[in-house]
């Protein structure tokens, strides 16, 4: 029986809507429809006014015509807070989105610049203060926290929120496993100030979506890597990159022997796009590279060596302190689970982005 029959069926059996119930959601596996903010149409689906599905055609995939399968596209006014970092430069292109950052001439400090994000269906907010030093904790906590709230203050109902937050919110604790887990414990063991205002503003993301009607999605980042941009400042892996270019000392934490994982940034945008194409109300996940993307900091300068064919120099006699935790791998189940979401991109392809293509 087709699925227009079995609606028909329930809706001549009037008082039995428990069965009407069961042929509308064998009626929708049938027709494997999936919901997107777009209009169908099926018009015996679209009576129904039902969403079941988790996932939505991808906003990336509609073509240049905004159509796609009878579909009418529905486009996304996005924003990207830090859009001109060394991360938000290429979320921002990835999105085709606005900017929210100083070079931009706004600031998450100024209430008047932050309620601009009314105007927005989705906001990725990379803008961040990434100072570990106690001396600077006062700014640290004024940035990373009440920048956030003032932009979460403004967000409408039905918007969407996407907050960075960092792995580092598990301090030592993540060292307890092989792959950490979403459950690992996040209490206070000499975190940085940067660490502990971004488990703080986790709390505010969560509490103002609630209360104001917004989705919100939370990403603990595990070392995401990009190609260089100029004028930003490079995170680790990159450091390491324009060290070997320019033939500069590298100096490893822990003498290379630290286990981490990698994620290229463009898996991170299309993280971003997993959850704007759910139907998730509320996430939080750990996002990295993941098992298959983990090697120790040695490792990883040898890798760079052979998709570069650059030879590193690595001062062995003046390393850096191991940090803590010693090991980091993100544990991906939930985030695949719930958004089913991988990374794509292996890290020997990723570093020859880096390295400016393959070699």
């Amino acid at each position: 029986m087709r699925c227009s029959e079995l609606l028909a069926e329930a809706r001549t059996d009037s008082g039995r809507w428990v069965r009407f119930a069961m042929a509308s959601c064998l009626a929708l596996a049938e027709c494997n429809v999936r919901f997107s903010g777009f209009r169908t149409k099926r018009p015996e689906l679209s009576a129904l006014g039902i969403i079941t599905h988790r996932h939505r055609p991808s906003i990336r995939a509609l073509d240049a015509r905004g159509k796609r399968n009878g579909h009418e596209k529905i486009a996304l006014k996005i924003l990207v807070t830090g859009g001109t970092g060394h991360l938000g430069t290429h979320v921002r292109r990835h999105f085709a989105a606005d900017d929210f950052s100083r070079r931009s001439d706004r600031d998450i400090l100024k209430l008047h610049d932050a309620q601009s994000v009314a105007e927005y269906d989705v906001v990725i907010h990379l803008a961040a203060r990434l100072d570990k030093d106690p001396d600077s904790a006062s700014e640290v906590f004024m940035t990373n926290v009440e920048g956030t709230v003032n932009l979460l203050q403004s967000m409408r109902p039905g918007s969407a929120f996407i907050f960075a937050s960092t792995k580092d919110v598990y301090a030592g604790f993540a060292d307890n496993f092989d792959e950490v887990p979403e459950t690992c414990p996040t209490r206070y063991a000499a975190q940085s100030p940067l660490e502990w205002s971004k488990l703080i503003a986790e709390r505010y993301v969560e509490y103002y979506a609630a209360q104001r009607g917004f989705r919100s999605c939370i990403f603990r980042l595990s070392n995401v890597y990009a190609p260089p941009t100029p004028g930003t400042s490079p995170n680790l892996v990159a450091h390491y990159v324009d060290s070997i270019n320019k033939g500069e000392p590298i100096r490893l934490a822990g003498g290379g022997r630290p286990v981490r994982d990698f994620l290229h940034v463009s898996d991170f945008s299309s993280a971003c796009e997993a959850f704007i194409d759910s139907v998730i109300r509320s996430g939080l996940y750990n996002l990295g590279g993941g098992g298959a993307n983990a090697c120790s900091l040695g490792e990883l300068v040898s890798k760079m060596e052979e998709v570069s064919g650059l030879q590193a120099v690595v001062d062995v006699s003046n390393p850096l302190p191991a940090p803590v935790p010693l090991n980091y791998v993100s544990d991906l189940s939930l985030v695949s689970h719930e958004l089913g979401w991988k990374p794509s991109v292996s890290l020997v392809d990723g570093l020859a982005d880096l390295f400016g293509g393959p070699r």
